[in-house]
């Protein structure tokens, strides 16, 4: 399973809720504008958020090959068929 952070900037509050629920739903958390995605396939995520975008609006989906953790951060060990609660 790839790992991806989804980071994005929406200057309109109601697209910016609309963007972030997306995001969410396709996540296993994060902070505000910036969420972390594990999948194989990205492109029901794309789409979703195509949909949404306008021209002003940046969102970034960045692979996480490695990653560096501070402080209390800790890293997932997520396994397909795995459910967090």
């Amino acid at each position: 399973m790839k790992k991806f952070l989804i980071a994005y900037d929406i200057p309109n509050p109601k697209r910016l809720q609309e963007i972030s629920k997306i995001a969410y739903s396709h996540s296993f958390g994060g902070q505000k504008s910036a969420v972390v995605s594990y999948s194989e396939n990205l492109t029901p995520l794309i789409t979703e958020l195509n949909e949404k975008m306008k021209k002003e609006d940046k969102i970034n989906i960045i692979e996480i090959e490695e990653a560096i953790l501070l402080g209390t951060a800790k890293e997932l060990d997520f396994q397909k068929g795995v459910i967090f609660l």
